[in-house]
C-alpha cells in the first residue's frame, strides 16, 4: 500500500511517498503500484517479482520509489504484474512480466523477442513516435465461426 508495513488498512490513509510533485494518476496491478506526479515522474511499489518496479535486486518496495524513465510521463497503468507509461513527448514504455506477450515486445512469433520479465522501462516499437493520451485495459473475448 506503500504505507512502508505490510498488514491491511481498515479505512484511507495517505500514501507516506517522497514525491517530486502532487499525484495526478495512479493504477493499481494485482501486487503493486503505479504512480504519475504532475511533473511527469513515475513512482511504483509493492511486489517486484516480476521487474514490476523496475527494480533489479529488489523483491518489494513499502514506499514509492522513482522509475529510472528517460521521459516524463503523461499517464501510467499497472496490469497485473507488468507497468506501463505513456511519454508526453510519445511512445510507450512497459516493463515486468512479459508473460503471453503482455508487454508487445515480440515479432509477432511464437517465441518472445525478450525475456519473461523485464527491469527497466523499454519502448514498445510499434508506438515509439505516436502520442497516447490514455491507456486502458480492454477485455477481448474470443468469438466462434
Amino acid at each position: 500500500l506503500g504505507l512502508g508495513r505490510v498488514e491491511l488498512a481498515p479505512h484511507p490513509t495517505p500514501v507516506d511517498g517522497d514525491f517530486d510533485s502532487p499525484v495526478t494518476h495512479i493504477s493499481a496491478g494485482s501486487r503493486h503500484v503505479v504512480a504519475r506526479t504532475a511533473r511527469g515522474r513515475v513512482y511504483a511499489w509493492g511486489s517486484n517479482a516480476t521487474g514490476q518496479l523496475a527494480r533489479t535486486g529488489v523483491f518489494r518496495r513499502l514506499y514509492p520509489a522513482l522509475v529510472p524513465l528517460d521521459a516524463a510521463a503523461a499517464t501510467v497503468l499497472a496490469v497485473h504484474t507488468s507497468s506501463f507509461a505513456a511519454a508526453e513527448e510519445g511512445g510507450v514504455f512497459c516493463w515486468g512480466s512479459a508473460h503471453k506477450h503482455i508487454l508487445a515486445l515480440d515479432d509477432g512469433s511464437s517465441k518472445p523477442v525478450l525475456p519473461d520479465a523485464v527491469f527497466e522501462p523499454v519502448p514498445i516499437p510499434e508506438f515509439e513516435s505516436r502520442r497516447v493520451g490514455r491507456l486502458e485495459v480492454v477485455q477481448a473475448e474470443a468469438q466462434s465461426a
